[in-house]
């Protein structure tokens, strides 16, 4: 489960754009909102590239987003 209001937050203070970022996991705008509020899961290789893209290498870190 994603803590939504952390990788929110995350998200915007890095300044990417989350149009940038669905196209860099290789998905669509919307299924990245979706994946974002909890509707539809991200897959492992989903959120790697995603910490990859926001500078995120602690575990500690990647475990307060997805788990």
């Amino acid at each position: 489960m994603v803590d939504t209001q952390y990788l929110e937050k995350i998200i915007d203070d890095s300044g990417l754009k989350k149009v940038y970022l669905a196209k860099k996991l290789g998905i669509s705008r919307q299924s990245f909102c979706k994946k974002v509020k909890n509707r539809v899961s991200f897959t492992d290789k989903e959120a790697n590239a995603l910490c990859s893209e926001l500078g995120i290498n602690k575990v500690s870190e990647k475990k307060k987003i997805f788990f």
